[in-house]
């Protein structure tokens, strides 16, 4: 009752009920800070060495730009490696998990700071009816930042990348704001904060991509008076001119990655035009579980149906059509209710970027964090409204109560719904378990489930699951090949180890030459290590050099130590020069000159096999 009272009160500082929501955020997510690593996780930051800095230095944050993501999204990795710096130091997982907290409560702060600076604007009428600016504010910024749907981008630690751009991008907002307000124009200061924030931005996520149309849309909606108009006729022709180039280099830009864009249309199980369609439900989806965020209505990994045309299934053309009547009304309505509009075309424009032609997986709930910003403001201006229109004057005080009480138990049950939804995070098998109950015929789904049973020695489990894969799937589907090879760990003694190579052995034959043989490497490192287990040295040995073939960059340990080994146990009774001899000749025909280098060394501080020296030397001044 103290936080009603709180809301309700003109003179309760609303800093007070911010800490408030900033505590209940903490205690949401309380339950999460050992949640394992998952996914994306993985080949994003963990498995990526260069994100591993020894120390703090302006060399070592280079190396940044040389893993998996590049430049594009530097902060968010910088980050990463940050926490691997303090990882070393703690030794806990928790440090990540900390991390993802703080972002969410810095962009739920920097939310606050936009809504609050937005309702302050006045286009010839205060933009609330009946609720407060102040309570307006609170209300909007805890059901968004305490609903479920944001565990996804909070507890899943990979995806802060979207509260990172969410962050700048909402500073970027907040700062432009300001420099539309009062005689701010000429601050220069600002100017660069704003320049440097969107900077930022490009270097978190894509979506920054959507700034320019969200301050068009800032300006459609709040000011009377265009930015336009502010410049003189001399200014506005080199502004044009400036835009028209700046237009014609996007545009040739853009039209020179739209071909390869589309050509990884060739690897996805739908085209341009099933997704096209489908994303129109999978964005009204978003929305319903922002309104109903149920626990288990969150899915990590979806099976979602593809629209194959506008009528099948029949909700495509409904969910059609109702973007198309939400986009007319934020329009039309615009200067009736400013509010709801906009927030509406927000969540449109911040959802374009993944929700489009862009060839990504159909959906993943990650990216409704920065959309579902404006459905918050479009819901609370909503009640607002309603409000106003059966409100009479003397119930005023009692109607801002029950609204504040009103917003205290929504924002209770989304905290306990949030608590909820993140003790499925509670460890690698329980979240793919919770997955393969709600995507029970998804390969990868039930592949990853399969994973996780084998890693808790649930073999038998494991087994089944591989087996139903191998069987649900197609030969040329890389979970075909994935299960083919994991189900080598699941046989723990050798008599059913040699049953499970022979059927290995026969599904890498059942593949057709046009298979997807991305993963072929990792079923032949499966093989070898099989071997090693059955003492079959040398078929081990061939495998790892299968598994090398196959592997366009940089070789695991793992395989470089097995295929060692397995050389040494072929060649017992042979001299270390003799090994030496032998593992310098695989590399030097893989062509790995590298991890030959070594070996080549011992022979040469040896003074034996002088022939493959000379070949080893030939070959490098060739390649």
């Amino acid at each position: 009752m103290a936080i009603v009272h709180s809301l309700t009160n003109k003179h309760i500082r609303s800093s007070h009920v911010l800490v408030v929501i900033m505590i209940a955020i903490m205690t949401s997510y309380a339950n999460t800070i050992y949640s394992p690593f998952v996914l994306d996780d993985f080949h994003s930051f963990i498995d990526d060495p260069n994100v591993y800095l020894k120390h703090f230095s302006l060399n070592e944050f280079e190396r940044l730009s040389e893993t998996t993501f590049g430049i594009k999204r530097l902060i968010p990795i910088a980050t990463f490696a940050i926490d691997h710096i303090f990882f070393t130091v703690f030794g806990s997982i928790s440090q990540y998990h900390f991390t993802n907290i703080l972002i969410h409560i810095l962009t739920t702060f920097l939310f606050y700071l936009f809504l609050q600076s937005l309702l302050q604007l006045r286009i010839k009428r205060s933009l609330t009816y009946y609720i407060s600016p102040n309570i307006f504010t609170l209300a909007a910024v805890s059901i968004w930042s305490l609903n479920p749907i944001q565990t996804n981008v909070v507890t899943y630690i990979v995806q802060r990348m979207a509260s990172l751009v969410t962050l700048f991008y909402l500073l970027s907002l907040y700062i432009y704001i300001k420099l539309r307000t009062g005689n701010n124009l000429s601050n220069k200061k600002l100017w660069f904060l704003l320049f440097l924030s969107i900077i930022f931005a490009s270097l978190s996520k894509e979506n920054f991509a959507t700034i320019p149309f969200s301050i068009i849309t800032l300006e459609f909606f709040f000011f009377e008076k265009k930015i336009w108009d502010y410049f003189t006729f001399k200014s506005k022709a080199v502004l044009f001119i400036l835009a028209s180039l700046l237009l014609v280099s996007v545009s040739s830009l853009i039209i020179d990655k739209l071909s390869y864009v589309l050509s990884i249309y060739n690897y996805r199980t739908f085209t341009i035009e099933e997704r096209l369609l489908t994303e129109s439900r999978v964005v009204l989806h978003y929305i319903s579980l922002f309104l109903f965020p149920l626990p288990n209505r969150f899915n990590l990994d979806y099976d979602f149906p593809i629209s194959t045309s506008l009528f099948s299934p029949p909700a495509t053309l409904i969910s059609i059509l109702f973007i198309v009547f939400l986009i007319f009304f934020s329009v039309s309505k615009r200067k009736e209710y400013p509010l709801v509009g906009f927030g509406l075309l927000w969540f449109f424009i911040t959802i374009s970027v993944e929700s489009t032609i862009i060839p990504l997986e159909i959906i993943f709930e990650h990216r409704a964090y920065l959309p579902t910003i404006g459905i918050a403001i479009s819901i609370i201006s909503l009640i607002d409204i309603a409000i106003c229109k059966i409100s009479r004057k003397p119930w005023e005080r009692i109607h801002s109560y029950y609204f504040s009480l009103a917003v205290v138990i929504i924002c209770s049950l989304l905290s306990i719904s949030t608590t909820m939804r993140n003790y499925t995070w509670r460890d690698a098998l329980s979240i793919q378990q919770d997955c393969a109950i709600k995507s029970p015929n998804k390969p990868r789904v039930l592949l990853n489930y399969a994973n996780a049973l084998s890693d808790n020695n649930r073999n038998l489990e494991a087994r089944k699951i591989y087996n139903d894969i191998i069987k649900m799937t197609k030969p040329l589907r890389e979970e075909y090949l994935r299960a083919s090879s994991n189900i080598l760990n699941t046989y723990e003694t050798l008599e059913e180890l040699e049953v499970g190579v022979q059927l290995a052995i026969k599904h890498l034959k059942e593949m057709p030459p046009y298979a997807n043989y991305d993963d072929i490497n990792v079923f032949f490192y499966s093989m070898a290590s099989a071997h090693l287990r059955l003492k079959k040295y040398k078929l081990a040995r061939e495998f790892y050099i299968s598994s090398i073939m196959n592997t366009p960059g940089k070789i695991e340990l793992a395989v470089t130590r097995g295929l060692e080994f397995s050389v040494k146990e072929s060649a017992k009774d042979k001299t270390d020069s003799y090994f030496d001899h032998e593992m310098a000749d695989i590399y030097i025909d893989l062509k790995r000159y590298d991890l030959a280098a070594n070996y080549i060394k011992r022979l040469e501080q040896a003074g034996e096999y002088p022939e493959i020296i000379e070949t080893y030397n030939n070959a490098k001044k060739l390649n």
